[in-house]
């Protein structure tokens, strides 16, 4: 639980790209920490749907 809470804050910070989350959680592969990881939250979603319907 708190690895994934950490990747999601890192992500959530728009600092860290995946592949230092990646780094940071020691994943020889960017996949794993893609799938598992991080996901899109509400706001994020809302952005791309607006996105897509303009």
């Amino acid at each position: 639980m708190l690895r994934h809470d950490m990747a999601s804050r890192m992500k959530g910070t728009h600092m860290f790209d995946l592949k230092d989350i990646q780094a940071q959680l020691g994943h020889s592969s960017i996949q794993v920490t893609m799938d598992i990881y991080t996901h899109i939250d509400e706001e994020q979603n809302q952005k791309v749907s607006g996105w897509l319907a303009a």
